[in-house]
């Protein structure tokens, strides 16, 4: 019954296994290449962790070297803003320093330290104010320094020390009644070059007076006979155009007889005496800058070289100097070193010269220019 088969039911017994073709042994070429390319992939990539492990040592270690602190942005505001409160108190301090230094030795001055510091501004103490004002780069400027001037210890006069050999100085002084007779042959073999002489004066007060100076014929005789060259000057306070032309009419009247001994500017001189009578307190800078290029005008048309007259508080309050950049200047400025950055061809630095042949006191001048000589 064992070895009876019926169809449809399989053999329940194991079957016998099938033998295999035996093939030829042979190189499996793709099997290599994959192989490789697996190692390959292993090699770069344990290379790679290997570097980035190296970078990272490499950064903790520097960071670690420096010290390196890291800050939030408020962190960062407050050091700033600290940084700056200790350099403000710094700064506070050292210039408080300096001006202590300066006023207690002697060396200077409050405002005189205050223009130290700040070279670039103009700065004028006036009427119970301080004056800033930005010096104009517009402007020509003079070349002078500190060292440029100095007062002559034997003379008392003023010399001109500094290193442009361009620079040629004549002395010379102005006057007035106020200086009384004066023997001018003493005056020019005193050393004296040039003297302005005043010819007239309105008068400062309401009515505002026309004014010939008492001495003014003696004076220019005089002046002219001894050799002197010789300008003239009109003391202005004209507040309006017609009074500013008729001082133009008076003055021209005063001088024509003269005017072959007037060899040097004729002078428009804006004073401003201190006092409520001073009728030009209230005139604005444009309107007297009007004034002053009115009578420019007018001297140039008649023949003359004008010739504009003002200190550093005119120049500052009163005038307009870039309007009238293109006169002459008479500066007035009574201490040495001299303050003033704009160019000027003749420099009033006194009021206490001793001259023979005068009796007292007589302003002293010093050209430093040879265009108007």
């Amino acid at each position: 019954m064992d070895d009876l088969q019926f169809e449809g039911f399989p053999d329940d017994r194991e079957p016998k296994a099938k033998k295999k073709k035996k093939k030829k042994k042979g190189v499996n070429v793709p099997v290599i290449l994959i192989t490789l390319i697996a190692l390959t992939a292993i090699a770069a990539s344990v290379v790679l962790v290997m570097h980035l492990m190296r970078v990272s040592e490499e950064r903790d270690a520097l960071a670690r070297e420096l010290a390196v602190e890291h800050y939030s942005a408020e962190e960062m505001q407050q050091a700033v803003t600290e940084a700056r409160e200790r350099a403000g108190e710094e700064g506070r301090e050292s210039v408080l320093t300096y001006f202590e230094d300066q006023m207690s030795s002697g060396a200077r001055g409050p405002v005189d330290t205050l223009r130290s510091l700040r070279p670039d501004t103009i700065i004028l103490y006036y009427r119970n104010r301080y004056i800033f004002q930005p010096v104009d780069e517009t402007l020509v400027r003079n070349n002078y320094t500190e060292d440029s001037f100095t007062i002559d210890e034997e003379t008392g006069r003023l010399e001109y020390t500094g290193d442009d050999p361009d620079v040629r100085t004549h002395f010379g002084i102005d006057v007035s009644a106020f200086q009384g007779e004066i023997d001018w042959a003493q005056v020019a073999a005193d050393g004296v070059e040039f003297v302005f002489l005043r010819a007239g004066f309105r008068g400062w007060g309401t009515q505002g007076s026309y004014n010939t100076d008492q001495y003014f014929e003696q004076n220019i005789t005089g002046a002219y006979e001894a050799g002197l060259r010789v300008g003239v000057y009109w003391v202005t306070h004209a507040i309006s155009e017609q009074e500013a032309r008729e001082e133009c009419d008076y003055f021209l009247e005063l001088i024509e007889p003269y005017r072959e001994m007037i060899t040097l500017p004729v002078v428009w001189d804006l004073e401003q005496p201190e006092g409520a009578d001073n009728r030009i307190w209230d005139v604005p800078a444009a309107e007297l800058t009007d004034y002053a290029l009115l009578f420019c005008e007018r001297m140039k048309l008649e023949g003359f070289t004008p010739m504009i007259y003002a200190n550093l508080t005119s120049m500052v309050t009163m005038l307009e100097p870039a309007r009238i950049q293109d006169y002459p200047l008479w500066y007035a400025w009574y201490s040495v070193p001299l303050y003033y950055p704009y160019t000027f061809q003749i420099w009033q630095y006194g009021t206490d010269g001793n001259i023979a042949g005068i009796r007292g006191e007589v302003d002293v001048n010093l050209m430093v220019t040879e265009e108007l000589w």
